[in-house]
């Protein structure tokens, strides 16, 4: 497993997002604030959601990244390729479709 301190949503459009600020809003009335906590300075993860563009944050920190990318165009691919390659060796990247990676070079996957 991977240790996780903070996680963070980024979703562009604003009703997804407020489904998702919501869910989390549930999540923790319900008592499960110790696997999603608001700070994680107690030792507790964190999770956050962000209504922003993914293209213009600053993710160089990341070490684990999903997108549910089924429907996003070719050319949205392209962008979060581009970006995505940037980051350090290592980082996790889990998508639902496929990137272009014969555009943009060989992937860098553990031997092993």
């Amino acid at each position: 497993t991977t240790s996780v301190s903070r996680a963070v949503g980024i979703e562009i459009a604003e009703p997804r997002h407020r489904m998702a600020a919501h869910a989390l809003k549930v999540l923790r009335a319900a008592g499960v604030s110790s696997l999603l906590s608001e700070t994680a300075s107690s030792g507790e993860r964190a999770a956050d959601f962000l209504n922003e563009d993914f293209n213009t944050m600053n993710i160089s920190d990341a070490t684990s990244i999903y997108m549910a990318s089924l429907f996003f165009p070719k050319e949205v691919m392209e962008l979060l390729a581009n970006k995505l390659a940037a980051l350090k060796d290592g980082t996790r990247i889990a998508t639902l479709v496929k990137f272009p990676f014969d555009v943009y070079g060989q992937r860098r996957l553990p031997k092993d």
